[in-house]
């Protein structure tokens, strides 16, 4: 009788995209003047803020949009 193989449960690493969600809501707390959202419908990145509102489509630009914000007003 040949014993059952052993299954190894799959190691969780958390994924790239979860690693880039967790970055961006740490640098979003230096924010607190803005008010910024995902908009399900628009699969965008939105921020509100003194100068306006802006759209961002996705992480990198979303972070190209706040490098041009100050961090505190």
């Amino acid at each position: 009788m040949r014993p059952e193989p052993q299954h190894r449960l799959p190691q969780v690493r958390p994924s790239p995209s979860t690693t880039l969600k967790e970055r961006l809501r740490r640098g979003l707390a230096s924010y607190p003047h803005l008010f910024i959202w995902f908009g399900e419908s628009t699969l965008s990145y939105w921020v509100a803020g003194p100068a306006g509102l802006a759209e961002a489509s996705g992480p990198d630009s979303l972070t190209r949009i706040l490098e041009r914000v100050p961090t505190r007003l």
